[in-house]
């Protein structure tokens, strides 16, 4: 049984983790040769997503979409990615 001083809620662990977030990327698919990575950038630009751009993880060319602030806009973001027919995910950016 845990100590009662030291037990927090779900709401408090939220809230702290929260805090630590400073914003969110929309990233895309990632590709191992950076001609196949252009190339879908400009897929993504053809289809009007223009701030589409590349960043490198590791050995790995990634699709970065956007950089948002709040949670809200880079979900509508999201949506609106994922209709145009691209797979992508929301990152939490940290401290």
């Amino acid at each position: 049984m845990a100590a009662k001083g030291n037990t927090k809620t779900d709401a408090q662990i939220a809230t702290e983790s929260a805090e630590k977030v400073i914003g969110y990327k929309v990233t895309g698919d990632r590709f191992g040769s950076k001609n196949e990575a252009d190339l879908a950038v400009e897929e993504a630009h053809k289809k009007g997503f223009r701030s589409a751009g590349l960043c490198v993880r590791g050995s790995e060319f990634v699709i970065l979409f956007g950089s948002y602030d709040t949670a809200p806009i880079a979900r509508a973001n999201l949506e609106a990615i994922k209709k145009a027919g691209f797979s992508a995910n929301i990152e939490n950016v940290t401290e």
